[in-house]
């Protein structure tokens, strides 16, 4: 029997709702999960921060897609957002100030955001999940204001993932002059000993140099290609995966760079812009080559395919292809 979860090769980049319909299921099912019953709203997903960025692409996949199904789905998880967990998940976080900071942190106020706009898309205006943005949003402020930015560290630790998203929020929130403030301990013309030549062996789900480099995307556009002259790399291509856990998600987060490196508005040449678009979708069909392998090989709720995959990439695939929308 084929696996209703198998994915079908992307033809351009765009071409993802099919996608996005299979995947939310598996999303939906693992948040679902009562895993950490000690969190009052995040407590699917195997950990507190795959299952906020479960949250996310739930909320995600919704808003850019009209279905009665997402619709509902979301109206599940809108009831677990009730004012006595809003109040246990502040005072998790207020007791526990090194949780989940800066990594957890980052993925909240990106799932803040696309939670904020599918909710004011219906017409809504409360938005009771604020105040933990609030909240959230300012510690990681002071923390990467004295922490500064050191893109050689890896995952869970890596501060450009968490400026690209806290620099996004107070875009979307309208504190300009916050943004601005943060925007400055990212060094652009720095040069680090980072490549996208390194992914390879590196066995992390974050490209370090593509963290980098997605964050100068967002924030310092104007510098990208000094940036990249400065970090000259052998090859860009796709490559075969480590037997690693957290190497199934490195092709997923470098192609969200290589998609934001071929966006129009970046300000490098149309020649790079097409080199940059064709490794994102070549670096697509490879990632979902693995995807339906671990689909056909593993069977759904099965603990090592949940803990090794489910739980966590199928949300970084959805960020790889919706990322700017």
């Amino acid at each position: 029997m084929e696996n209703k979860f198998k994915l079908s090769p992307l033809e351009k980049i765009g071409d993802f709702k099919n996608i996005m319909s299979i995947l939310e299921e598996l999303i939906f099912n693992s948040v679902m999960k009562d895993d950490n019953p000690k969190y009052s709203i995040f407590h699917g997903c195997f950990d507190w921060h795959s299952c906020v960025h479960g949250h996310w692409a739930l909320f995600r996949i919704a808003r850019i897609n009209n279905s009665p199904l997402f619709d509902n789905h979301i109206q599940i998880i809108l009831k677990k957002y009730t004012p006595e967990n809003i109040t246990k998940e502040l005072e998790y976080l207020f007791n526990n100030p090194n949780f989940e900071i800066p990594y957890g942190y980052a993925w909240f106020l990106r799932f803040y955001m696309d939670y904020a706009q599918y909710i004011t898309s219906k017409g809504e205006k409360e938005l009771p999940l604020r105040i933990i943005a609030d909240k959230i949003s300012n510690d990681l402020f002071n923390y990467l204001l004295i922490k500064g930015i050191s893109p050689t560290e890896g995952e869970y630790n890596n501060p450009c993932w968490a400026l690209a998203q806290l620099y996004s929020y107070y875009i979307y929130i309208n504190e300009p002059d916050k943004a601005s403030s943060i925007s400055v301990i990212l060094d652009s013309s720095c040069k680090y000993p980072l490549s996208f030549d390194l992914d390879e062996t590196s066995e992390q789900f974050f490209s370090l140099f593509g963290n980098w480099i997605y964050a100068i995307s967002i924030i310092h556009p104007q510098s990208l290609s000094l940036a990249l002259q400065n970090h000259p790399c052998l090859s860009i291509e796709p490559f075969d995966l480590k037997d690693s856990v957290h190497h199934l998600g490195i092709l997923w987060s470098r192609a969200w760079t290589l998609k934001a490196l071929s966006n129009p508005t970046n300000q490098l040449s149309e020649t790079d812009r097409l080199k940059y678009s064709k490794c994102y979708l070549d670096h697509i069909t490879k990632a979902i080559s693995v995807h339906n392998t671990i689909q056909a090989h593993q069977k759904y709720q099965d603990y090592s395919s949940y803990y090794a995959y489910d739980h966590w990439v199928p949300q970084f695939i959805i960020y790889a292809l919706t990322d700017g929308l």
